[in-house]
């Protein structure tokens, strides 16, 4: 739709320009006015629109390093379930070889 009013712009401010040279001077002047609403114009949606892409590119900005932050935060609770996991296989390891102890040292006391 943008591009459809750029055009027809385009295509009238050329018309407007052609009537300028076979008007008298207040059609040309009339003309001259209507042409430069237009130029005005153009300038403002170039500028809405910049200031809209800035904005869309901030938070594009903004999502990235919230999910680099969420990224970086489940790697690290990745790696301490995985340190827990490892302390947790040694303290079954040694439950099992204070296991194996006890039941050494019953049979040694009955004996």
């Amino acid at each position: 739709m943008d591009y459809k009013k750029i055009t027809t712009i385009a295509i009238s401010s050329v018309l407007v320009t052609t009537m300028l040279a076979s008007c008298g001077p207040n059609k040309k002047e009339r003309a001259l006015q209507e042409l430069e609403q237009q130029q005005q114009q153009l300038n403002q949606q170039a500028k809405d629109k910049q200031l809209n892409a800035n904005n869309l590119l901030a938070d594009s900005e903004n999502l990235d390093k919230k999910s680099k932050a969420s990224s970086a935060k489940a790697k690290y609770e990745k790696e301490q379930a995985e340190l827990l996991k490892a302390q947790a296989q040694q303290d079954l390891t040694k439950a099992a070889s204070l296991d194996a102890q006890i039941e050494k040292a019953k049979s040694d006391a009955t004996t």
